[in-house]
């Protein structure tokens, strides 16, 4: 089975280049595919004050952003309030309500990324949306898990497999879901009742439990913000730049304050300065969505940039989902150990381990740095002593 990978990936090197060329054009060039919202049928619905935004959006595909902009709504507010309360508080009628939807047509739809509100961020109502890619995700982890413990992930193999997975995890679905958001709106839905919570709870599960079974898998092979940038790093025509490595205390410092001022802002902690995600004003996943705010392609460019000689820098800096993986990467099933007795600390292993994370294994520390799966340390080791197994 082993000797079958290698002659596979000696094949596929001849035409690496050629095939990253083309990966990237069709990554900046693909068209977004049109919204439910601007393919669909309008649904007729009788709207009482019974209802609330949320309601609404779900049954008649109209986006609530929309409704909050024409009613004059504050952005931030929460959308399963009953309308009978808001037109109270705010001053418009139900008929106003039923005359907007009735009035509302899919050319003037509103991006899904903002279809709740200010702060952007898709929600997981409709769940056939959402559940093809993330048996996609699983079937991903499943793969890469026995490549992983054969230790057959050598650099070429590795790019064929991450750029399927950015082509149609990242472009085709358009990073729908993704870690990322899937961990923050969990935190929204508490907060601001932005999103349904069981739904959301549902997808961070499954993100949760694929994690779970291998270190940093959904990270390390699926995420599309991720492979996009471990892509970057990976690339054979940046080999000649200069690598750099950030002390895992800086970054993991930086990504932790980030975290803690998101929950200050979102659960309204300091009086006057709720917001509904800090996150948004640094989103990489809007390279996939096609939906930019103005710092957003300044923030991308910066990313994958620093991409080319820096490892991970949003994972490694900013990404929540990145920060609750790290803390629970010890319980994963399977993961890199190493074997003390044959290991001869020749040291290669945290050479080339772009994170730090394989000096952590060695010296058998409690809180290392974030473990990607990337197979570099199983791949350096001279005498087999690491290895990708369960505990």
């Amino acid at each position: 089975m082993r000797k079958v990978i290698l002659n596979i990936t000696d094949v596929l090197g001849r035409y690496e280049r050629i095939v990253f060329f083309f990966a990237l054009v069709f990554l900046f060039l693909q068209a977004p595919p049109p919204s439910l919202a601007e393919t669909g049928k309008k649904k007729s619905l009788e709207i009482g004050g019974s209802m609330s935004l949320e309601t609404i959006s779900q049954e008649s595909g109209i986006p609530a952003a929309y409704l909050v902009e024409k009613l004059k709504l504050p952005r931030d507010i929460p959308l399963n309030v009953l309308l009978k309360n808001l037109k109270e508080q705010y001053g418009f009628s139900i008929e106003t309500k039923r005359k907007l939807a009735a009035d509302y047509q899919p050319v003037h739809v509103i991006p899904a990324s903002q279809a709740r509100g200010k702060g952007g961020g898709r929600d997981y109502e409709k769940r056939g949306e959402v559940s093809l890619p993330l048996i996609l995700y699983g079937i991903l982890c499943f793969s890469v898990l026995p490549l992983l413990r054969a230790k057959t992930l050598s650099n070429r193999l590795a790019i064929w497999i991450l750029v399927p997975s950015l082509l149609i995890l990242g472009v085709l679905f358009r990073a729908n879901p993704e870690p990322m958001r899937a961990f923050v709106h969990v935190f929204q839905s508490f907060a601001l009742g932005r999103y349904s919570l069981p739904d959301t709870l549902l997808v961070f599960l499954a993100f949760s439990l694929m994690t779970f079974l291998g270190v940093k898998l959904v990270c390390g092979w699926g995420c599309p913000v991720g492979t996009f940038q471990e892509v970057l790093y990976r690339l054979p025509g940046f080999n000649k730049i200069k690598k750099k490595r950030v002390p895992f205390w800086f970054s993991n410092s930086v990504r932790v304050i980030i975290f803690a001022l998101f929950l200050i802002f979102v659960f309204g902690f300091i009086s006057g300065l709720q917001d509904q995600s800090l996150y948004r004003y640094c989103n990489p996943f809007r390279l996939f969505e096609w939906n930019f705010r103005v710092t957003a392609p300044i923030f991308v460019i910066l990313i994958f940039g620093l991409s080319l000689f820096n490892y991970r820098s949003y994972c490694m800096f900013v990404c929540p989902f990145g920060l609750f993986s790290w803390l629970i990467q010890n319980l994963s099933v399977f993961r890199v150990k190493v074997n003390r007795d044959s290991c001869i600390d020749c040291g290669k292993c945290g050479r080339v381990c772009p994170t730090g994370a394989a000096e952590g294994i060695l010296l058998g520390k409690t809180f290392k740095a974030d473990c990607f799966s990337c197979a570099r340390c199983l791949n350096a080791c001279p005498n087999d002593s690491l290895g990708y197994s369960a505990f």
